[in-house]
């Protein structure tokens, strides 16, 4: 299969899951998506439920898109979609992708990659958004980016391991592989956002900082 760019991509809520424009801006801008790519809110997206099992295993059953560029975003916690043992599955060879997202627990940063750890395997047509401790050549991406004695550097070389599901790589590890087999893609500037967007950031940012104290 070839690798495949694909610049917009509809977001389904299924079932519970509330999501407006505003909200999915925020999940975009915390996975630092390039501004080559854009996820629309698509609530009258059309899926289907299926019972997912592979290899003797029981994946539970999954809202999953009937159109390519598509991706379902729904609560595991759903009688409907009791979703098991995964976050999130590609279908690569039809560009679609589902991932499971739990409001009182996951993060903007949390469900924005996930989606973007799909999205790039519909994208490359390979499990490459898996391979970030077997891909060697991401540490010295690291260096150039941070330089080599960096703790973000410093402390992935000396145990990787225990950064494989650390949203800081991760996100490091999807700029790199647009990079790598997009480039032309990887340098256009994420468009401005509207105004409104702009002032509920500041408030927004100002709440989280309360939060935190």
């Amino acid at each position: 299969m070839e690798k495949n760019w694909i610049s917009e991509w509809g977001i389904i809520p299924v079932g519970s899951i509330k999501l407006s424009e505003y909200r999915l801006y925020r999940i975009m801008r915390a996975a630092d998506t390039p501004g080559s790519i854009t996820w629309l809110l698509d609530p009258d997206g059309e899926y289907e439920r299926r019972h997912l099992a592979w290899d003797g295993l029981d994946y539970g059953y999954w809202p999953v898109p009937l159109h390519p560029g598509h991706v379902c975003v729904f609560n595991p916690l759903d009688p409907d979609y009791p979703a098991m043992k995964a976050a999130g599955f590609g279908w690569l060879q039809d560009d679609v992708a589902s991932c499971t997202y739990v409001p009182s627990r996951d993060s903007d940063l949390v469900i924005g990659l996930r989606i973007w750890h799909e999205v790039l395997h519909c994208m490359l047509s390979s499990g490459d958004a898996d391979r970030m401790l077997q891909t060697p050549e991401f540490v010295p991406y690291l260096e150039r980016k941070f330089g080599a004695d960096s703790p973000m550097v410093v402390q992935f070389k000396e145990n990787p391991v225990s950064h494989e599901h650390d949203p800081t790589y991760q996100k490091e590890f999807y700029t790199y592989l647009v990079e790598t087999h997009f480039p032309e893609k990887a340098s256009v500037p994420r468009p401005q956002p509207p105004l409104a967007y702009r002032i509920r950031d500041i408030i927004e940012d100002i709440l989280a900082a309360i939060r935190r104290r």
